[in-house]
């Protein structure tokens, strides 16, 4: 070796561990962010060492970790990689994001053998659960209603690819199995699904960009829920009309749960639609058990026009326990409690009670849902839940 090309050797040897003890420099003592933004998570969090740890090599593995979250350029790195798996290398699944459809986005789902047993027993499990909490509410003179709203994956089950898993199986198995359960079991229900299908399953109920429905989506399924409580308690309800509302698009980029994932690069013309009332309707709401009153309106607005925005647009996101109090005590009290499928329409509901309460059952560990509904006593309980959680008896699936 000449001695121009050992020092060129020796020089680059050095640029390049100078260029790793720098990255890994900025890596550890650069300000740090806790949360990734466009993955929607927490990062892991530093470990500390201990003898224990550090012998079974658990602070190794937890370090290891935590240099991957914080490790300096992982946006912008994460950003690259996710551009060239979209458009050099054309993958058609990016970031767990089905992206083979121009149109909309859709979640990747793991292959998975239906086991119809299996389903049906849960299917049981889960309406001897909801029929003890109809009959609970039946006792004090209440109306128990469940919603179930299909999920975006079943909505769109015919956007997959044929190589990839749609759920279509397993939806299938699920709803012939859960439905006839609830009937078998005497709990009213309401199936969204065959409203829309009866409707002409119209594009524009289902969010391209996000796992919820869109405010057209949502409306649909809010007159089915007030015509069905009507039905189901002989009173007369308000029901919110089109000439009641005024709707308006938010003008902030609407970064759904799944273009949030491909780091914003998926460029979509969706927007948030929202409703006002024409005749507000003055309220006082309370959220996550506090005695003083929180935010004046359903809506979280932004503000700027230019950030992005999110489905917590709507009652500002999931809430432990909402209260909204519009003192018309000639009007019925109202329960709902579910997953995020209920804020959009939580923004709504409102109008026809006295006082609405809302619960997120993942959150919320006060009491269970039983004993809220016994000591509360609303006229009307209403869950709302989608296709994917319609069987599971976490979270908002516990009724004890």
């Amino acid at each position: 070796m000449t001695k121009q090309k050992k020092i060129a050797s020796i020089l680059f040897s050095v640029a390049l561990i100078a260029v790793l003890v720098g990255v890994l420099a900025v890596t550890i003592w650069r300000p740090k962010e806790t949360f990734s933004y466009f993955e929607n998570r927490d990062y892991a969090e530093w470990p500390s060492a201990t003898v224990e740890n550090t012998a079974n090599g658990e602070y190794f593995t937890d370090l290891e970790t935590a240099l991957c979250d914080y490790a300096a350029f992982r946006t912008t790195l994460l950003k690259v990689k996710t551009w060239a798996d979209m458009e050099l290398f054309q993958k058609p699944v990016v970031n767990d994001v089905v992206v083979t459809d121009d149109e909309v986005l859709l979640s990747y789902q793991e292959y998975e053998v239906v086991d119809e047993s299996a389903i049906q027993q849960q299917a049981e499990e889960m309406a001897q659960s909801l029929q003890l909490l109809s009959e609970t509410v039946e006792e004090y003179g209440g109306t128990f209603l469940y919603v179930a709203v299909p999920s975006q994956y079943a909505y769109f089950e015919d956007r997959y690819p044929s190589y990839l898993n749609n759920r279509a199986e397993y939806t299938e198995a699920e709803t012939t199995a859960f439905f006839p359960a609830l009937e078998k079991y005497d709990v009213h229900y309401l199936d969204i699904g065959a409203v829309w299908e009866s409707e002409g399953s119209p594009v524009e109920y289902m969010s391209s960009v996000d796992h919820h429905y869109t405010w057209a989506g949502c409306y649909s399924a809010y007159r089915a829920v007030m015509a069905e409580l009507n039905a189901l308690t002989g009173e007369d309800l308000i029901v919110l009309t089109d000439d009641d509302l005024e709707l308006n698009a938010l003008p902030n980029p609407y970064l759904g749960s799944y273009a949030r994932k491909l780091c914003g690069l998926w460029k979509s013309s969706e927007s948030l639609v929202y409703a006002t009332l024409k005749e507000e309707i003055s309220f006082t709401r309370y959220d996550w058990g506090n005695d003083t009153p929180g935010a004046s309106s359903t809506l979280a607005f932004p503000a700027t026009n230019g950030e992005d925005e999110f489905y917590t647009f709507y009652m500002g996101g999931d809430v432990s326990e909402t209260i909204i109090e519009t003192e018309r005590e000639g009007l019925p009290n109202l329960l709902v409690y579910g997953d995020s499928f209920t804020n959009e329409m939580e923004t709504i509901l409102y109008a026809s009670f006295d006082k609405t309460v809302s619960l997120d059952l993942r959150s919320y560990d006060e009491m269970s849902l039983l004993d809220y509904v016994s000591d509360y006593q609303p006229e009307i309980v209403i869950c709302i839940r989608d296709y994917e959680q319609l069987l599971s008896q976490e979270g908002n699936g516990a009724v004890q």
